[in-house]
């Protein structure tokens, strides 16, 4: 059951190994600076930084983007693997629950000891 319900989970950019984040935004752009050595270097420069300012705000763009892809995904993918694995555990209970009532059924008389199940869902933190 919890193997189908992450299967069904939206793909994210990668797994963060070692601090790095995989991410499909490419690398980001090479920082160009303006050259200050003479008026004609200058012009000549203006553009190349335009480009490289705007390179970098579409790189950016996108790993804020992705990113809020990726939390949203994994996020998701969490909370449904722990409401599965609570599922399981109140089910467990619940078998428990009904064995116990049984048992007392079955066995009460003079000198039974009586077994208090405890509460079902008290798993259910994330039952939303």
């Amino acid at each position: 059951m919890i193997v189908a319900a992450l299967s069904t989970a939206p793909a994210y950019a990668g797994p963060i190994e070692s601090g790095i984040w995989s991410h499909a935004c490419g690398t980001p752009p090479s920082v160009r600076h303006l050259d200050l050595s003479s008026r004609q270097a200058y012009e000549a420069s203006i553009d190349p930084v335009l480009a490289y300012r705007q390179a970098q705000q579409d790189y950016l763009a996108c790993l804020q983007r992705q990113g809020s892809e990726d939390i949203r995904t994994v996020r998701q993918t969490i909370s449904t693997y722990i409401k599965a694995e609570v599922d399981i555990a109140n089910a467990a209970n619940a078998r428990s629950d009904d064995a116990v009532r049984s048992a007392e059924q079955r066995f009460s008389g003079p000198g039974s000891v009586s077994l208090k199940p405890p509460a079902t869902g008290v798993l259910g933190c994330c039952n939303r």
